[in-house]
């Protein structure tokens, strides 16, 4: 029995103007060793008019391997910058909020793979580092591991603290991170 390998893994995007299909390849990655596959479990999120795409990645960090991050696809350059970078791995890219231009992730901390978070960071890639915000770390050491459902527009989000304390669910808005809290307790 022969064990199937991924041997590259390409996103493209379709551009259908006036009846006509253009396809772009805009990423393309082998998997870091050859013994395995690239992991693009997760959705895409699409901002500037559908010209980026925010999708979490794998990025090299030096002997210590690779982790996932937040990275920013470009359609016009086909160039793909990451937003987050360190010796943690982002579980999942939950929302992307056009307005602000803001992705939202839930991500482990360095050192700490036991505990998820709710982060935010810009949407574009400046020069220097992008500015992560965590917006769960202050929550106490009775809620260190989350879950989070955004509404549609990203505007409002049900935050699940899921322990190690007494699970808690509150409705959130991003604007002032308090909305309305629910204790099962």
């Amino acid at each position: 029995m022969k064990t199937r390998l991924d041997v590259v893994t390409a996103l493209f995007h379709h551009v259908i103007p006036f009846g006509k299909t253009l396809t772009l390849r805009v990423y393309e990655q082998s998997p870091p060793s050859r013994k395995g596959w690239v992991d693009l479990r997760g959705p895409i999120f699409f901002g500037q008019g559908g010209k980026n795409w925010y999708i979490r990645l794998p990025l090299p960090e030096g002997q210590h391997g690779h982790y996932q991050h937040v990275a920013m696809a470009n359609n016009d350059t086909r160039h793909v910058d990451f937003l987050t970078q360190g010796r943690y791995d982002i579980y999942k890219v939950v929302a992307y909020h056009e307005a602000s231009n803001t992705v939202y992730y839930l991500t482990t901390l360095e050192n700490r793979p036991g505990e998820r978070h709710l982060f935010s960071v810009s949407g574009k890639k400046a020069r220097a580092a992008t500015f992560t915000k965590c917006l769960t770390c202050e929550e106490g050491e009775g809620c260190l591991f989350f879950n989070v459902l955004f509404s549609p527009g990203a505007k409002y989000y049900i935050l699940e603290c899921l322990g190690p304390g007494v699970p808690k669910v509150e409705i959130r808005s991003i604007y002032n991170q308090t909305f309305g809290e629910c204790n099962f307790s």
